[in-house]
């Protein structure tokens, strides 16, 4: 017959057992996660800066040594024009500058960024400064009159918006049929690829490849159709 294991020594195993099995689970304490930051929101294009009317604040002047050097947009600064430079406004807008000071004003144009000094808002040429009187302070109290932007397309303004007509039809059915359709797509391709297809209807450059070639619609479907 086996011999019974004392009572205190049980006691105390089934102690052991419970400690090492304690010992063990606070060992693998799960690791708290910091939740990661949700990444950025695109948002698209960097929208233009905000055209102020009747924006005030400090002007200034400028003259030598920049006189003869490039301005901004690629001109040469001329300080005897009456030119300024501004932080955001399209270049060739036309602005007043009115002294709020001695009531004097002048037109510029905008051709240069600056200037970059908290407070001021625009930088004049000399001549401009010379006209409103404020060539010996250096500064002054201004507001600004926007006159004019400059018009889609050119130097300056927004880009210009074009397009390109390939045929016009009195009937709709007649647009549908297979040899005006083949015509027309032609006549797309080739804008796509001729750069004089977007100037007013001439005839095609004598160097030009044929696949330049403005194609004409059937005879039977003209243009009118």
């Amino acid at each position: 017959m086996r011999p019974r294991m004392p009572q205190t020594a049980c006691r105390l195993l089934v102690l052991g057992v419970a400690v090492l099995a304690g010992g063990c689970h606070r060992g693998h304490r799960p690791i708290a996660r910091v939740p990661q930051p949700p990444p950025p929101t695109s948002t698209g294009a960097v929208p233009a800066a905000p055209i102020i009317q009747g924006e005030q604040g400090l002007a200034s002047w400028y003259g030598h040594p920049y006189h003869g050097r490039p301005t901004t947009d690629g001109e040469i600064y001329n300080m005897y024009e009456l030119t300024a430079a501004h932080r955001t406004l399209p270049f060739n807008t036309q602005v007043r500058v009115h002294d709020l000071d001695n009531g004097r004003d002048v037109t510029v144009r905008i051709n240069d960024r600056g200037p970059f000094i908290e407070g001021r808002i625009i930088d004049l040429s000399y001549a401009s400064a010379r006209a409103i009187d404020m060539i010996g302070p250096g500064v002054a109290r201004v507001q600004l009159e926007i006159l004019g932007m400059p018009p889609p397309g050119s130097p300056g303004g927004e880009p210009g918006v074009y397009a390109v007509q390939v045929g016009a039809f009195r009937n709709w059915s007649n647009a549908l049929t297979p040899s005006s359709s083949r015509a027309l797509i032609a006549a797309t391709a080739s804008s796509t690829e001729c750069a004089w297809a977007t100037k007013p209807l001439r005839k095609a450059p004598s160097n030009s490849r044929s696949t330049c070639a403005r194609p004409a619609l059937p005879r039977k479907h003209s243009s009118f159709g």
